[in-house]
């Protein structure tokens, strides 16, 4: 008489260990995934635009300053060349406009067409009750898709400047 057989079970380690490497798999190919968008959206040899801060504080030191710190910043990078401001009043004169004109992320994606360019910095400036709050959108100017987006709060006017810096690392 034949014994009726017993249902035989996985081995849980087995499953275990199984379960672990499809997680680590699927984790690195969207790590791939995500890590091969970002370098296809930038490349070294690609130019960006600045346009100019939009500051709404009311504080005019930051018109002019908070730009030349981005583009100091942002020229320090492996990764992005800043397109002169030269290059820029060149841009303005060829388009009918004043070489000296304030450079609004429309305008600069304008530019950013124009000579080739990859993306447009826009940057902003607010108050949020006593402190600062910077804002970066790197867009790319052919498609108007937007690449990538920071934001940090300085508390003190003293910290803005250290805030700028942390925020054009992040990008």
């Amino acid at each position: 008489m034949d014994l009726p057989k017993r249902p035989r079970f996985v081995d849980l380690p087995q499953v275990v260990i199984a379960f672990a490497a499809l997680l680590v798999f699927a984790f690195a190919v969207a790590g791939w995934l995500y890590f091969a968008h970002l370098t296809q959206a930038l490349r070294e040899t690609d130019t960006v635009v600045l346009a100019d801060f939009a500051n709404s504080t009311g504080d005019a030191v930051f018109d002019d300053t908070l730009k030349q710190g981005l583009a100091v910043d942002l020229a320090q990078s492996p990764f992005l060349n800043v397109l002169s401001d030269q290059r820029v009043r060149d841009t303005l004169k060829l388009m009918g406009d004043r070489p000296d004109q304030h450079v609004t992320p429309d305008i600069a994606r304008d530019i950013c067409q124009r000579t080739g360019s990859a993306a447009v910095f826009a940057s902003s400036i607010a108050n949020l009750g006593s402190q600062y709050v910077l804002r970066l959108n790197a867009v790319n100017c052919r498609t108007g898709d937007l690449l990538a987006q920071e934001q940090v709060q300085a508390a003190r006017k003293e910290d803005v400047l250290k805030a700028l810096s942390l925020v054009s690392c992040l990008t």
